[in-house]
């Protein structure tokens, strides 16, 4: 960043005399945004990743956020590298094929950041839905207002390419046997956004008996104790689940992986990673 800040500095310095100083100071400006927003977006992500490595949890504005800058940062140097293009027309042949290159850059970053919405009418109309096509968003209600606000974008955001969306909200019986049976068109699903292994963690009433009352201590120490001891909190959960809950079993895991016991002949985990598939482990 800090190199191809300084090479922009030094293009600028050098374009003086042949470019327009509103238009160079305009597009020095413009790359200065940009490399700025990618320090910014890049100490995003580490902080993003550390806490995800830590246990903490995520929030859906650091979502949003690092999608703004993104989106700020890519437009910031299209605008930059057409502005200082023009400077390049100036110094011959070697110039003007310069100057091309750089404006091939503009599309290309463009088409790879945006689709458009007629093209996806246009893949719709070709897979025999001309006027579109209306589908039921299977929508598991109650469970969390960002999930709710998820369901919404979807269905707005389908509908510009022609998906006439039917929010179909459902309680967690019937959400799970839909789910189970393959029974829905799309179906939202609350461990596809979710950073937190609490998630994963936290006992399902009426799956798994009744929560042991050490657990739900442990529960709530995790989630209003120190924020720098909640991974560590959070093992200890699982161990704890693994005692009394899973003898030999560890189910909380992101991947989809487990590990269990030389009691246990094999185990295929639910690629939901709900706890189901309990039911089907074999026991020598």
């Amino acid at each position: 960043m800090i190199f191809y800040g300084a090479f922009f500095v030094v293009l600028s310095v050098r374009l003086r005399t042949v470019l327009d100083p509103r238009l160079l100071g305009m597009a020095l400006a413009a790359m200065m945004l940009t490399v700025l927003l990618d320090c910014v977006e890049n100490h995003h992500i580490m902080t993003m990743v550390h806490a995800i490595q830590n246990g903490l949890p995520l929030s859906a504005a650091d979502g949003e956020l690092q999608m703004i800058a993104s989106q700020v940062k890519f437009h910031a140097s299209y605008l930059a590298v057409l502005l200082f293009s023009f400077g390049f027309l100036q110094f011959g042949k070697l110039g003007k094929a310069i100057a091309m290159v750089l404006w091939c850059y503009i599309p290309f970053g463009v088409l790879i950041s945006v689709t458009p919405v007629e093209q996806a009418k246009a893949l719709l109309a070709k897979a025999g839905y001309p006027i579109g096509i209306d589908i039921t968003l299977d929508h598991l209600a109650g469970y969390g207002t960002y999930l709710d606000r998820f369901a919404e974008l979807a269905k707005s955001e389908l509908a510009q390419a022609g998906i006439r969306v039917n929010i179909q909200a459902n309680q967690n019986t019937v959400w799970l046997d839909h789910q189970n049976k393959a029974n829905y068109d799309i179906l939202d699903n609350v461990y596809a956004f979710t950073g937190d292994p609490m998630f994963l963690l936290s006992p399902r009433p009426g799956r798994q008996g009744p929560t042991p009352p050490e657990m739900t201590a442990l529960i709530n120490q995790a989630q209003t104790g120190d924020p720098a001891q909640y991974g560590q909190k959070l093992q200890q959960l699982e161990k704890m689940q693994d005692d009394l809950v899973f003898p030999d079993i560890t189910v909380a895991a992101p991947n989809a992986l487990i590990a269990y016991g030389s009691k246990v002949s094999s185990a295929q985990p639910d690629p939901t990673l709900a706890r189901q598939f309990l039911t089907a482990v074999t026991v020598k």
